[in-house]
């Protein structure tokens, strides 16, 4: 269980580090942006170098050629990582977006009604043309669903951790933003509270991409449900006094929240669908 969190968090601490390793100036006013194209080229390079190792730890705890599921079928490597889904790859991935939809409903419909739906969607073509949304929409979302779900999930779950606790990893990843924020010349306490929001709010966003990934046992679903949530983008309406489109907005965020509750609720309780049996477990000789 120890060498599993140490694992954990050094797949962290390097997804981390490789954001400011080798950069010089920093991201403030002495330096180039974090939307500067060259900070973005750098920074996907030393990611996706990250990456490509992060799969190591996994592979020699878990003895992935010996991975078993918890009724008795035997998997490798590439379905431990989420690679291979037993769902299918287009299954999982609808099924990740349907939760996504679900989570921020409630955005999409503000959207809507304020008319900026398209222009968002609008953003998915940009892809190709828009350093900063490959970053956004395609590379980090990718990257951080490998590094922190599906390289860190069967860590937990082989060494008789609950994968629950790997969301704590993805929400202080980004705490890395204080010291952006601070060479931009913020002050330490405005910082440090956006900081302690961007910790909680990831770490709740972290613990959904778990379950997506967990129930899928699908990168690219938990993939997909990132890249969605990108687009769409936290909720930027919450009362229930003000305009008719107001309330009608935040009633949608408790409805989509309160679905995503809902559906974790009857899978996590339905023996048939339990997430429990979907969690990789070692098989009799590694016990």
């Amino acid at each position: 269980m120890v060498a599993a969190h140490a694992a954990c968090a050094s797949i962290a601490g390097a997804y981390v580090g490789a954001l400011y390793v080798g950069q010089r100036g920093g991201t403030g006013a002495g330096g180039a942006g974090r939307d500067d194209s060259r900070v973005i080229i750098s920074r996907a390079v030393r990611v996706t170098f990250v990456c490509a190792l992060a799969w190591v730890p996994t592979a020699a705890l878990t003895h992935a050629s010996a991975y078993a599921t918890r009724d008795g079928a035997r998997v490798g490597l590439a379905r431990a990582l989420g690679l291979v889904p037993p769902m299918g790859a287009a299954k999982a991935c609808v099924v990740g977006w349907a939760f996504a939809f679900a989570l921020v409903f409630g955005s999409f419909i503000d959207d809507v009604l304020r008319g900026r739906a398209m222009r968002k969607l609008a953003r998915v073509l940009r892809v190709g043309k828009d350093l900063r949304e490959f970053r956004d929409l395609c590379h980090a979302p990718l990257c951080e669903e490998f590094c922190f779900r599906a390289c860190m999930a069967p860590l937990m779950a082989l060494s008789g951790s609950s994968a629950r606790t790997t969301p704590l990893f993805f929400g202080a990843a980004h705490a890395h933003h204080y010291f952006d924020m601070r060479a931009r010349g913020i002050s330490r306490a405005v910082a440090a509270h956006a900081v302690a929001v961007q910790f909680t709010y990831t770490t709740l966003f972290g613990a959904f991409a778990m379950f997506v990934f967990l129930y899928t046992e699908s990168l690219a679903a938990a993939t997909v449900a990132h890249q969605w949530c990108n687009l769409i983008g936290a909720p930027s309406t919450f009362t229930f006094r003000g305009s008719p489109k107001d309330v009608c907005v935040t009633i949608c965020h408790f409805l989509g929240v309160a679905l995503v509750a809902y559906a974790s609720y009857v899978v996590c309780s339905d023996e048939s669908h339990a997430l429990s049996r979907r969690l990789p477990t070692a098989s009799h000789w590694l016990a």
